[in-house]
C-alpha cells in the first residue's frame, strides 16, 4: 500500500476512482476506515485520495504535541504530489475541516477549491463543540465497553438514523476500535494544534472558492461556526443540510454527494 515518509514512520494514503481529483479528509482521531464506504460512493465520481492522519489508522507517524494543523496540510499536500495529484478539491469533515483550510492558506496553489463539512473552526470566541455531545462521549467513556461507540454514533447523526441504523453503526465504531485501537493519545494532540489554529484574519484574505456544508441536526459542532466561516472566507457558498448530523457521509450521503459534485461540476466549467 502506499506510503509517505516521515520521520519515525509514515502516513498512509490511497486512490480510489476516476475524474475530478479530490481528497478526503477525516476528523478528530478518526481513520479511513471510519468512511464506511463514503469514500467509495464519492469515486464513483472523482478520482479520490484518502489518508490517515497522523497517529491513527494505518498511519505509523506519530502526532506530536508540537504538530499543528499546518503540519497535516503539509502531509496532505505531500500525498497528492506522490499520488501525482498537482491540484484536488480538498473536502475536509469536522477536524478534517480545519486540515482543509489549513491547505488554503498554507497551499492555495494545490487547491481547486476547498469544501468544509461540519467544521469548528470559526471565530475564537465561539463555541466548538457542543456540550451536551462531549457530556455523552465521556459518559460513554467512563462506563467503558461499547457504551462509547453507541453514545458516538447518537452524536454523529442527526434525525434521520433510527435506534438500529444507530446501532449498526456502533457496531461499525467499536469493530474498527478492536482492530486498531481508540487512538485517545492522538485525539488529545488533536485537540491541542485545533486550539492553537488561530486564522480568522488569514481567512479573510483566502481568495479560494470554497464550500461550507453544515447539517441543521448536528450534535457535535454548532452550526454557528459554519455561519461565521462562511462570512470569513470571501469566496464562500454556505449550504445547509436540514436534518443533517454531524457525519453527513453517514445519515445524508446521497444529498451531500450530489452537493459536492453539482460544486465541482460549476468549478469545472467556471475553468473553461
Amino acid at each position: 500500500m502506499p506510503e509517505l515518509p516521515r520521520k519515525g514512520g509514515s502516513i498512509h494514503w490511497d486512490v480510489s476512482g476516476k475524474g475530478e481529483p479530490i481528497v478526503m479528509l477525516r476528523g478528530l482521531g478518526r481513520t479511513v476506515r471510519h468512511w464506511l464506504g463514503y469514500d467509495q460512493e464519492l469515486a464513483q465520481h472523482f478520482r479520490v485520495l484518502t489518508l490517515d492522519l497522523r497517529g491513527v489508522g494505518k498511519t505509523t507517524a506519530a502526532h506530536g504535541w508540537t504538530d499543528s494543523i499546518y503540519t497535516l496540510a503539509d502531509d496532505v499536500a505531500d500525498a497528492m504530489t506522490a499520488a501525482g495529484m498537482e491540484q484536488a478539491h480538498i473536502l475536509g469533515v469536522s477536524l478534517g475541516g480545519m486540515v482543509t483550510l489549513a491547505m488554503g492558506l498554507r497551499h492555495p496553489d494545490r487547491c481547486l477549491s476547498i469544501i468544509t463539512v461540519n467544521t469548528s473552526i470559526a471565530g475564537q470566541r465561539t463555541l466548538r463543540m457542543s456540550v451536551p455531545g462531549i457530556a455523552g462521549i465521556v459518559r460513554g467513556m467512563a462506563a467503558g465497553g461499547d457504551v462509547i461507540h453507541r453514545n458516538l454514533a447518537h452524536a454523529m447523526v442527526g434525525s434521520g438514523p433510527d435506534a438500529a441504523e444507530i446501532g449498526r453503526i456502533a457496531g461499525k465504531y467499536a469493530e474498527i476500535a478492536r482492530d486498531g485501537g481508540m487512538h485517545i493519545e492522538t485525539i488529545f494532540r488533536q485537540l491541542a494544534a485545533a486550539a492553537r489554529f488561530h486564522v480568522k484574519k488569514k481567512l479573510k484574505k483566502c481568495e479560494l472558492p470554497a464550500l461550507i456544508v453544515y447539517g441543521t441536526a448536528d450534535r457535535f459542532v454548532p452550526n454557528i461556526n459554519s455561519r461565521k466561516l462562511a462570512k470569513l472566507l470571501p469566496r464562500a457558498r454556505l449550504v445547509a443540510v436540514d436534518g443533517g448530523g454531524h457525519e453527513l457521509t453517514l445519515d445524508r450521503g446521497p444529498e451531500l454527494t450530489k452537493i459536492v459534485v453539482d460544486w465541482v461540476a460549476e468549478r469545472a466549467k467556471a475553468a473553461r
